[in-house]
């Protein structure tokens, strides 16, 4: 009925029998609202959507394979789990047999359900004791030296790859960064999630140094799509807070998705992420990061004030720059129009329309701190 409610929008009366069946398998956990409440919305929600189902790398104790594998799959050598019947997560190192059984299931949603990826929560080192399954192993003093589970954890997203591509796929194999990138677990991965940190904290550049940004959240170092999690909590719908967090993607070249439960969000995206979009669709566009090694054709004197250049030779450039200063600065902007190919140009500014004055290709005006200002370059006429 996913794979339906992704092709078509559904009855009332369908989604009803989809949740009368259901239902007894919820039962005896107390979680009968839960579902129903999950049923209702995601067979309404995902029409027409691209679907990526969501795991997490553990297992459960009503798990009938978990009740045979245990003794493989969880992070200690004795476990209390046996003749359990609990849904509550357990937490596992992938050996082969779990590998196997994962695949095995992701396959089925691939061919019923029409899930298109994997997406793996909490992806990132738990210690593992079991000293059978994994490299942990017992010290002279009769403690357990634990083992990360890296290889088998960089091996499963490997299959999961190889896997996706057997089968014709699209490999849209998606971790969680949960605030670190550790090489290995990324090597088979095309999508990351980043920035589930420091929710609602103040102001964005505050939260994220540019380092980290530019080693972990743009994906660049694992060769991955870099997708950020939206605001959340009490500064959600703060006009200020989530103008910086526009400022701090929009320069870093992180165009990611919009939250549909950040309304503030999304207007602003509308209003400054919207034209970069739009001009990157244009065959020829080319875009210029501040940290790239190559010649900037607009930038800023001070390196506390980065930008990004969205450039289409000759006919249109986009330029956004944010600060990371501890104060309202001026801003003295360089413009190289040859590198444009502009002749001549104009600098309009995307908040008020306005053309702004350039003097021998430069143009002056204060910024604020940690505030976005866009600009739209044209010929001039």
């Amino acid at each position: 009925m996913l794979a339906e409610g992704n092709k078509r929008k559904l009855s009332d009366q369908e989604i009803e029998e989809v949740i009368q069946r259901g239902k007894k398998y919820f039962e005896p956990y107390g979680r009968v609202d839960s579902f129903i409440a999950h049923v209702r919305y995601n067979l309404r929600a995902r029409y027409k959507t691209t679907m990526v189902f969501y795991y997490n790398r553990s297992s459960y104790a009503a798990c009938e394979e978990f009740q045979t594998f245990m003794d493989e799959w969880c992070l200690n050598d004795y476990n209390p789990h046996r003749g359990q019947d609990g849904i509550y997560e357990i937490p596992i190192v992938p050996s082969e047999s779990y590998i196997d059984y994962a695949l095995y299931w992701f396959g089925k949603s691939f061919e019923i359900a029409n899930n298109k990826g994997v997406y793996h929560d909490n992806y990132f080192f738990i210690p593992s004791f079991n000293t059978m399954m994994t490299n942990a192993y017992e010290k002279e003093d009769g403690t357990i030296m634990p083992s990360t589970g890296v290889w088998q954890l960089r091996e499963f997203q490997k299959r999961i790859f190889t896997f996706m591509n057997e089968r014709g796929m699209e490999p849209i194999v998606m971790v969680h960064n949960t605030s670190t990138q550790i090489l290995p677990l990324y090597s088979f991965a095309t999508v990351q999630y980043d920035w589930e940190w420091r929710y609602s904290q103040g102001d964005v550049q505050n939260r994220f140094p540019r380092k980290y940004i530019l080693l972990v959240s743009t994906g660049e170092l694992a060769g991955t799509w870099p997708v950020l999690l939206s605001d959340h909590g009490p500064q959600a719908n703060d006009p200020w807070i989530q103008k910086t967090y526009i400022a701090v993607t929009l320069v870093h070249d992180l165009l990611g998705p919009v939250a549909t439960w950040v309304p503030e969000l999304g207007k602003l995206w509308q209003k400054y992420r919207e034209p970069f979009l739009k001009l990157a669709e244009e065959k020829g566009m080319i875009a210029y990061r501040y940290w790239d090694e190559r010649e900037q054709p607009i930038r800023a004197e001070n390196p506390d004030l980065p930008g990004i250049v969205y450039s289409l030779p000759g006919k249109e450039a986009l330029y956004a720059i944010t600060s990371y200063s501890s104060k309202d600065e001026e801003a003295i902007v360089h413009i190289k129009p040859d590198v444009l190919g502009f002749r001549s140009y104009k600098v309009i500014d995307v908040d008020t329309g306005e053309e702004l004055k350039v003097e021998n290709n430069t143009v002056r005006f204060i910024l604020k701190k940690h505030d976005l200002k866009v600009f739209r370059l044209v010929p001039a006429e």
